[in-house]
């Protein structure tokens, strides 16, 4: 299994273009970490929230990719599946006139599933996903900050088992 992991930089997405309209803050963290809690206080509050992934899987235009992928074009087949959500994600978030948002995760969180994934699998599309992010910078919600939900691995999963929501 290769566990290669190349360099990350940020540049790759804050190329010289020109700036949001709006101040974006994303948050990130594990399943059962507090963001969806933080999330719907922030929407009862009048702020514009961009909803996680997941929410978009219903509308998209193809199948759900089946993981673990069979191959290298499978899981850049799985990762373009995802991309075309994070272009719908923009979409909604321009139509919605606003000083600032809130994203539930940002394309960094297909990123980490992807160094993941290429741990569990062997299949390392991690150098083809960052070129392919950036030809597609412009398709991309950037966001200003990042606030990441450090919750324990322990606290997360009885999070879960109280909710009765399915982790890994």
């Amino acid at each position: 299994m290769n566990t290669e992991r190349p360099e990350l930089t940020t540049h790759i997405y804050k190329k010289e273009k020109e700036p949001s309209s709006q101040y974006i803050v994303a948050l990130e963290g594990p399943v059962c970490a507090g963001k969806t809690t933080v999330l719907q206080k922030l929407r009862e509050s009048g702020s514009v929230v961009v909803e996680e992934y997941s929410e978009y899987v219903a509308s998209a235009a193809r199948d759900f990719p089946k993981f673990p992928p069979k191959d290298e074009e499978a899981a850049k087949d799985g990762f373009k599946f995802f991309f075309d959500l994070e272009i719908q994600r923009k979409k909604d978030l321009e139509a919605q006139p606003s000083p600032s948002a809130v994203l539930d995760r940002s394309i960094y969180t297909l990123l980490a599933f992807e160094v993941g994934a290429s741990r569990l699998t062997g299949i390392n599309i991690l150098p083809w996903a960052i070129e392919y992010l950036d030809e597609h910078q412009d398709d991309i919600i950037n966001p200003e900050k990042i606030v990441y939900f450090d919750t324990p691995a322990e606290i997360s999963r009885a999070r879960a088992e109280e909710g009765k929501i399915r982790i890994a």
